[in-house]
């Protein structure tokens, strides 16, 4: 899974960034020095964020994501570290820019805060960046791109139903858009960022490796697996298929858009990402 976290996720656009550079900059016209990235994963927000600071300091609990992280960096200023994100092994008032991006739902909310209050500098600032399932259309769809959503939103909460019930409190920070997080955070100085959205052109191999890459779909495809197995002395390839989440989804989403007839390896999908982002200043009491 590690692998095609780091693979297949993806990393932000300049705009994304330049939307929390712009918050950084109507309060201070100072250069950034540090930028501390939580939860980094395999550092693709880190990569994206590295040219506007110093240095970024990248943690992640996950010691192989980080070990694939290092392996895969392309910027020099940035150093991985593992780490937990409710004892950030950072000085005090020490950090420009607090970032977590797709991961501040698996952290201790209140922990976490209070840490941040803790390493980032009077006037420094937090920005938590989170996703939505993507909605991916073949390319060329003529459709109601807006129907789609809603059936392929179902077919996803469908599909992994028993994983959505196990984590539930996660599942709903990011149903919410992390409103319960923002609700959290003590400082006056915060704002909720509207009308984001990312989008790409991707093959079925990387469609379908980013959903591989997700928790809930790892989670529910070993018990799939483990079931198949439980049933049968001998498994073939297919029966793994049959069992497989994605390959399910795929398949339907295929259905719903009219290109059921076309072979995976021929398709190309425009894919969108509707991206929530908090952002708050440290304020001194």
């Amino acid at each position: 899974m590690t692998e095609k976290f780091c693979k297949y996720r993806p990393t932000y656009p300049e705009n994304v960034c330049q939307v929390v550079i712009d918050y950084m900059k109507k309060r201070s016209e100072a250069t950034f020095d540090l930028m501390l990235d939580v939860g980094c994963g395999g550092g693709h927000s880190s990569i994206s964020f590295a040219p506007y600071f110093k240095a970024v300091i990248a943690i992640d609990a996950d010691e192989c994501k980080i070990n694939e992280a290092k392996a895969r960096n392309s910027a020099e200023n940035i150093t991985y570290k593992v780490g937990r994100a409710e004892e950030l092994d950072v000085q005090d008032k020490s950090v420009d820019l607090v970032l977590s991006a797709c991961a501040v739902h698996f952290f201790k909310i209140s922990a976490f805060l209070n840490e941040v209050e803790r390493v980032l500098k009077p006037g420094g600032c937090l920005a938590l960046l989170g996703y939505l399932v993507p909605v991916a259309v073949p390319r060329g769809f003529k459709g109601d791109i807006q129907t789609r959503r809603g059936q392929f939103m179902k077919l996803t909460q469908d599909l992994l139903s028993s994983e959505i019930r196990e984590r539930w409190v996660e599942f709903q920070h990011v149903a919410d858009k992390y409103q319960t997080i923002l609700e959290t955070i003590q400082w006056p100085k915060k704002t909720r960022v509207k009308d984001l959205s990312m989008k790409f052109e991707w093959s079925s191999e990387q469609l379908t490796g980013f959903f591989y890459s997700l928790i809930l779909v790892a989670s529910c495809n070993s018990k799939r697996y483990a079931e198949v197995f439980s049933l049968k002395s001998q498994v073939t390839t297919s029966d793994l298929q049959n069992h497989d989440v994605i390959s399910i989804m795929m398949k339907e989403m295929k259905k719903l858009c009219g290109v059921a007839h076309i072979q995976d390896e021929e398709l190309r999908f425009s894919v969108t990402f509707d991206l929530f982002m908090l952002l708050s200043e440290k304020t001194e009491f």
